[in-house]
């Protein structure tokens, strides 16, 4: 009976109206972000990013979604506040695309001083993995080699391992 030609018909209809509804969220995600590039309205929600990216680690997503509908320049404005959630699974996607949009000097320098920042606060092996993947899908190639120069450097035995997994699942081709 599960696959009944009623039961397709019923689950087809479901996929046709989730389509619908993804199309018209992203119909008014366009409009909203050319509405806000079009009237310069952005600058009453960054102080609101701002805010919800200092304050509360439940609005993040929220503060992307915003932050991406906002033209790149002002994006610049908001990396430094948004780059300390790249090592969350559940960020680190949105934000490597979103500092994908900054200059690429600027990139670099921000990521590299955050990287530098976190590992010499924490020598965590999970860390590590987490920056050197960040710095390999921004194209960083010559600063994940530093990366894993400095993690087998270290005197913990697991990111010792972790610079060898790095060179081995990022650096080699």
């Amino acid at each position: 009976m599960e696959n009944s030609p009623e039961n397709n018909h019923h689950d087809n209809e479901g996929g046709i109206h989730r389509a619908a509804d993804a199309e018209r969220i992203l119909t008014l995600t366009r409009e909203a972000r050319n509405i806000l590039w079009q009237n310069g309205s952005d600058q009453w929600v960054i102080p609101i990013i701002k805010e919800w990216l200092k304050k509360s680690s439940s609005r993040v997503a929220d503060a992307l979604t915003l932050t991406e509908m906002l033209h790149p320049s002002d994006i610049s404005t908001l990396a430094p506040l948004f780059i300390r959630f790249s090592l969350s699974d559940a960020h680190a996607v949105r934000i490597t695309r979103l500092l994908g949009q900054l200059p690429r000097e600027k990139m670099r320098r921000l990521v590299i001083d955050y990287a530098h920042g976190q590992l010499n606060k924490y020598e965590d092996y999970y860390d590590y993995w987490k920056i050197a993947s960040l710095l390999n899908d921004l194209g960083l190639t010559d600063e994940v080699q530093r990366l894993a120069e400095r993690a087998l450097k270290s005197g913990d035995p697991e990111v010792q391992e972790i610079g060898n997994d790095i060179i081995d699942d990022m650096l080699k081709t």
